[in-house]
């Protein structure tokens, strides 16, 4: 037979079990809306004017080799071009360092700056690579390299085609590709 003490000892325990699970629903809801902040944070930072300005006017530049490269296009000869580089090659670098930590999912930039990632790569490869050689070290833009490695096995499994055009002429990636 249930006595009233039997019940006045369960209800504390059913009240921390309705606690706990609506304590529980909460978080979850609050994660969702956190990401979802962050999908409109990235999707800003795409359609943001000076981003995509960027992104052309980083298909502009012309170079034979390194030497011609720093010759055109160093920070002592060009600082617009070199700040407008630099902004999209460190937010690049620092999403694949988020995404090689767990932090964001590889599926939600995909659809996002895939084409993106993949033309900074191919354009400015042997570039950030002879960089790395310099004084910029051997893990200058690990993140950047990574995601395009990511992009460029996503577009293979979704059966798409690279966009080996916009890979430089000192590329060494043309032959991986294919």
């Amino acid at each position: 037979m249930v006595t009233l003490e039997t019940v006045l000892d369960v209800i504390p325990a059913v009240s921390v079990a309705i606690a706990l699970i609506y304590y529980a629903l909460n978080l979850r809801q609050q994660n969702k809306q956190r990401e979802t902040q962050w999908i409109w944070q990235l999707l800003g930072r795409k359609i943001d004017h000076d981003m995509m300005s960027g992104l052309i006017h980083q298909m502009e530049p012309k170079w034979e080799d390194y030497d011609d490269f720093v010759e055109k296009y160093d920070s002592s000869v060009n600082h617009q071009h070199a700040v407008t580089r630099q902004s999209s090659w460190y937010f690049f670098d620092i999403l694949g360092i988020m995404v090689k930590q767990g932090k964001i999912d590889l599926e939600m930039i995909y659809p996002f700056y895939n084409i993106h990632i993949l033309f900074l790569w191919f354009k400015y490869e042997t570039v950030i690579k002879a960089m790395r050689e310099g004084i910029m070290g051997s893990d200058y833009m690990d993140g950047l390299e990574f995601l395009a490695g990511e992009m460029i096995r996503m577009r293979k499994q979704r059966g798409l085609e690279l966009p080996i055009a916009l890979l430089h002429p000192t590329s060494t990636l043309g032959q991986e590709l294919t």
